[in-house]
């Protein structure tokens, strides 16, 4: 008899010990202003119900902003993500680029190229990586400068067809930024080239963004921004370029192309994050009707 209870607890702790493992396996998301299920499901690539089940969730709508969502490691078809596959990866409490670039058979130089990361340590709980093709660890695979990036959006899928302009030829002369509050677009210009255009948000009535000629001075990779009524915790890719007026990336809305915001210049975070890295302090800006 007291040999099968210890068996049986044996089995019990085995068990638990293994579904912790798959537990830690998981990506945690730190649910956000504006968050729903449906819109994780679909960013993650995990059915609705997956998704609450895997939370115990009683109902999909019972989200709390603050509230840690475990995201389970699959891909959209409910297989396992192979070690050592590109594609992407949420990035989970206590994990660094080299634990990352471990897991999945790369380097954390690729990683931060993939990523336009100017340094390692620039990652944080419940931000999305591209990983890329595993590659040789015999150190070969060596970062160019964070700037080089290919102005074209790369692996971070910046070109949306129905947002982005053409790009033009690349071009090497100097840098400079347009934002044209008649059209709720940002522009990002080498010389006379147009490299990227994208669709943002900019003041609404009473709190206009202000116009004239401007430059990038101060630059933050995130901060806390409030004012009244509103408080906005971890605001991601912040480059100031008039007082307190400044362009960064946005989670709390999806209202781009329309003037909404409190002056700031409101951006999707992945193409704020673009524009951060290929972006400079001094680079120009021009606000215009």
């Amino acid at each position: 008899m007291r040999r099968r209870f210890l068996l049986g607890f044996l089995l019990g702790q085995l068990g638990l010990f293994g579904f912790a493992m798959l537990a830690a396996a998981d990506s945690i998301h730190v649910v956000l202003p504006g968050d729903t299920l449906s819109a994780l499901g679909a960013r993650f690539g995990i059915g609705v119900e997956r998704l609450a089940a895997h939370n115990q969730l009683p109902s999909p709508d019972q989200l709390f902003v603050g509230q840690r969502l475990s995201i389970p490691d699959h891909g959209p078809d409910g297989s396992t993500v192979a070690v050592g596959a590109s594609g992407s990866h949420t990035v989970a409490s206590g994990e660094t680029l080299g634990s990352i670039a471990a897991r999945y058979g790369t380097t954390v130089d690729a990683l931060m190229r993939s990523n336009n990361l100017a340094s390692p340590n620039l990652i944080w709980a419940g931000i999305r990586l591209t990983v890329p093709e595993a590659v040789g660890m015999n150190g070969t695979d060596s970062m160019n400068h964070p700037d080089a990036v290919d102005g074209l959006g790369g692996t971070n899928g910046l070109h949306r067809p129905d947002e982005t302009t053409v790009v033009t030829d690349i071009s090497t002369g100097p840098r400079s930024i347009v934002i044209d509050l008649s059209d709720s677009r940002l522009y990002a210009y080498e010389g006379d080239a147009l490299l990227q255009a994208f669709a943002i948000s900019t003041g609404g009535p009473g709190t206009a963004t202000p116009v004239g000629r401007f430059s990038i001075r101060r630059r933050l990779p995130r901060q806390d921004m409030s004012g009244p009524g509103y408080f906005a915790p971890d605001v991601p890719w912040v480059q100031y370029f008039h007082g307190s007026y400044a362009v960064h990336g946005t989670y709390w809305h999806n209202s781009f192309g329309q003037a909404v915001s409190h002056g700031c210049v409101n951006m999707r975070t992945p193409e704020a994050q673009w524009l951060y890295f290929w972006a400079e302090l001094g680079t120009p800006v021009e606000v215009r009707w």
